[in-house]
């Protein structure tokens, strides 16, 4: 059977609650110390011992028609990383956003799922990893060369988990992106043709970028403990001009367009700098 409806919860239900409860607990405190990359091990691990499967893996899609596991339990303990096709394995169905089950004969139905096949697998249970907004990002499987029958248990287990890692999938993504976006910024800053130097209220310097090296004279090396106002030369109408530009700072006073007189650190070369 695939894409079910989930089974009915039998009559000695029940009576398997502290059971029940146990199995999350041992889930829970197996990967609550984790985040991030460690988090998915950790789940896959636990959840295989927990619902007795000989293999977990979590995934996430890898483009078109394509899956990655972000961490695959066997047997001998945590496997490299892996790619395949989805097309032909009962993972096509669970990234369509349905629970795929089969109790028996997974392999017979997939014989173009050559893993499968190998490794004489007789079962199949996977749950879609999903959004809150609804968006599919990757699907939590077990599978084993044994039958795996309907359990109640067993799917609430992995929904639990699935939502998780979806959650867990969805947070590195966002810190993904927002590096990326942070990368993109300091080669901006570093390769901008205007000089940009950030600094303190005291004007010592914190960045740089080349152009602003450059243009002040001064190397890598020398920006940390920099301080700006030592450029300014000791003339009364340029220190003047320094102590207004920093009084008007203090007062939240725009100051773009003030132009301060520096002499270049390195030869000391005189030169006018637009705030």
């Amino acid at each position: 059977m695939a894409a079910e409806d989930p089974p009915h919860a039998s009559p000695g239900a029940s009576s398997r609650a502290p059971e029940d409860l146990s199995s999350l607990l041992r889930i829970v405190e197996g990967t609550a110390g984790e985040v991030g990359q460690a988090f998915f091990p950790a789940l896959v691990r636990n959840l295989a011992e927990v619902v007795n499967a000989a293999y977990a893996f979590v995934a996430e899609f890898a483009g078109e028609g394509r899956a990655r596991t972000l961490a695959y339990w066997t047997p001998d303990g945590l496997a490299p990383q892996i790619e395949w096709d989805l097309a032909g394995t009962p993972c096509e169905e669970v990234v369509q956003g349905r629970l795929c089950h089969h109790e028996r004969g997974v392999s017979a139905r997939f014989p173009d799922d050559r893993p499968l096949v190998e490794l004489g697998i007789e079962s199949y249970l996977g749950v879609p990893l999903t959004t809150a907004g609804g968006q599919h990002l990757g699907h939590l499987s077990v599978f084993d060369p044994r039958p795996m029958p309907a359990e109640p248990r067993t799917l609430a287990i992995l929904r639990i988990f699935a939502a998780r890692a979806a959650a867990e999938l969805a947070r590195l993504r966002l810190e993904r992106t927002l590096a990326e976006s942070e990368e993109r910024l300091r080669d901006l800053f570093e390769e901008a043709p205007i000089a940009y130097v950030l600094e303190d209220l005291d004007s010592r310097f914190i960045r740089a970028n080349r152009t602003a090296l450059r243009t002040l004279g001064v190397r890598p090396d020398e920006v940390a403990g920099m301080v700006g106002r030592s450029l300014i030369p000791d003339t009364p109408e340029a220190q003047r001009r320094v102590q207004e530009a920093f009084e008007s700072i203090a007062r939240g006073t725009d100051t773009s367009g003030v132009v301060l007189e520096l002499r270049r650190k390195d030869d000391g070369r005189p030169l006018w700098i637009q705030w």
